[in-house]
């Protein structure tokens, strides 16, 4: 008898991006080769949602989800396929995902985004090693350093959700912000190997080429970012945008490719 497909978790994804010279590149990590989850693909930073995630110490440090900034963050309306395969998340968990979408930007990444003023980075450098060694919780070493999580320039830009088949499934929300200044991104080099700023047309170039590995919803991310070459354009049309929650078919037995109906391909 086959067993019942695997119930999406949720998950967030954060693009960083950033202008250099009239144009704009986004950040992508390399997963690790041992990874259970797309080994070796370039991916934006991002994970699942934890328990901890939603306590409320951590919750208490959000700002930026005030007078319907949560609801516009979390407004996405499921279609197709995605309407039986949506969870659907609490205030409290949406919280929560946000706080997960902050911790593994860090944690991946090693940008925190918090009110200023920013700690020096040797500080923010020490913290993050003591988070990946498991000797301080994210709650923990927000208090210690007295920040203020701040989500008011990150904006909700999509919402995919793995097809049944994969060994592991996510109802990943995708946000977008721009980098902070004053601070540095870098792969954790525990979970990821490589960490690159690079123009989207580029990594898709290069993947055209077989140099780098880009799974399917990060392509179509890429291919809608090479649109845009100012920040604020960027940024605005994240702002106003339907979100679609979208599930692609498999193409193959393998799930090595996939593919949104053509209804969606201009809507997600």
């Amino acid at each position: 008898m086959d067993s019942p497909p695997l119930v999406p978790r949720p998950a967030a994804t954060i693009m960083l991006v950033r202008p250099r010279e009239n144009r704009l590149q986004v950040f992508l990590l390399r997963r690790s080769a041992q990874s259970a989850f797309v080994p070796d693909a370039y991916v934006f930073p991002g994970g699942a949602l934890e328990k901890r995630d939603s306590d409320d110490a951590i919750v208490a440090r959000l700002a930026g989800v005030e007078n319907g900034r949560l609801e516009h963050l979390f407004r996405s309306e499921p279609v197709g396929n995605a309407v039986e395969y949506a969870v659907r998340l609490s205030p409290s968990q949406q919280r929560g995902l946000l706080v997960a979408c902050v911790r593994e930007l860090f944690e991946e990444a090693g940008v925190l985004l918090m009110r200023p003023p920013f700690p020096p980075s040797e500080q923010l450098i020490r913290a993050r090693a003591a988070l990946q060694r498991g000797e301080s919780s994210f709650a923990e070493l927000i208090a210690h350093l007295e920040a203020v999580i701040d989500l008011s320039l990150v904006e909700a830009y999509s919402r995919w959700i793995t097809p049944p088949g994969e060994p592991r499934r996510f109802d990943a929300y995708f946000f977008i912000t721009a980098m902070p200044a004053d601070q540095a991104a870098a792969a954790d080099l525990v979970e990821t190997t490589h960490g690159v700023w690079i123009e989207p047309l580029e990594a898709l170039e290069r993947a055209g080429r077989g140099e780098m590995r880009i799974v399917y919803p990060t392509r179509l991310h890429l291919q809608r970012l090479a649109r845009y070459d100012s920040l604020d354009g960027l940024l605005d049309h994240a702002r106003r945008k339907e979100i679609l929650a979208v599930s692609p078919d498999p193409l193959d037995a393998a799930l090595t490719d996939f593919r949104l109906p053509d209804e969606y391909l201009e809507r997600w």
